[in-house]
């Protein structure tokens, strides 16, 4: 299986986000994530590609194992809103 290379589309989306975010290889695709500090992280996929209509599916992790929580279908304007609401609600835990 061939990955796709790193769209520049991921690489903008990723500085939108800020500084909390990285790209990084999940699952062989490029993906962003944000480790929260406390166990937990989030994977934004779906969204290495060329269109800016895909819509990203976000996974909040524990101990890089465990898949918490899912948020499906999320369109490319709303990620950073579904990001920093995940983040509130997994960050004091």
């Amino acid at each position: 299986m061939r990955m796709q290379p790193l769209s520049p589309h991921l690489r903008k989306l990723c500085r939108q986000l800020g500084p909390d975010y990285e790209t990084t290889i999940i699952d062989l695709e490029h993906v962003i994530r944000r480790d929260f500090g406390n166990g937990y992280d989030l994977e934004i996929s779906g969204v290495n590609t060329s269109s800016l209509k895909r819509k990203a599916t976000l996974y909040v992790w524990k101990d890089k194992k465990h898949i918490v929580e899912k948020v499906y279908r999320v369109s490319r304007d709303d990620i950073g809103s579904v990001a920093d609401n995940l983040y509130q609600k997994y960050s004091s835990l």
